[in-house]
């Protein structure tokens, strides 16, 4: 039980901090004048997010199947 505990909190405290740090270096590049990079940062950010966790979550699945 304490080791389901320790991951939940690992897994969302790291989380939490992922996610403050992405938005304090686009909000960042945006007060800099970089709007075009923030943009691209932010989008290649969750498209490459998107794709990897689609892959990885769907790959072994797909195998199981054929």
């Amino acid at each position: 039980m304490t080791t389901v505990l320790n991951g939940i909190q690992l897994g969302f405290l790291g989380c939490l901090s992922t996610v403050s740090t992405f938005a304090a270096e686009v909000y960042t590049m945006r007060r800099s004048g970089q709007i075009a990079r923030a943009f691209v940062y932010a989008a290649a950010t969750f498209v490459l997010s998107f794709v990897l966790g689609t892959l990885i979550y769907s790959v072994p699945v797909w195998v199981e199947l054929y």
